[in-house]
């Protein structure tokens, strides 16, 4: 869609990527769901796709250089919406 619907409120996209090298905390290969500790400490679980090259080998301990898209979707709605 080239702008928005009739009565509906216009809406921005932005993104960038990002890089970051984080700690595998944990792994569970049927989900595909890796646990991280990011440079803060903080723990962020990563569902990664079928496309995750070497998913296979990624081990808790093991220390990766990650890409990934951060995005945000902001649009203007009404008061009380």
């Amino acid at each position: 869609m080239i702008g928005p619907a009739l009565g509906e409120p216009p809406e921005v996209t932005g993104g960038d990527f990002v890089t970051a090298t984080a700690e595998v905390f944990a792994v569970d290969a049927k989900t595909r769901v890796v646990t991280l500790r990011g440079e803060d400490g903080e723990l962020v679980q990563v569902k990664c796709g079928e496309d995750v090259q070497n998913f296979a080998q990624i081990a808790a301990g093991d220390t990766l250089h990650v890409r990934y898209m951060e995005t945000l979707v902001a649009s203007l709605r009404p008061g009380g919406e």
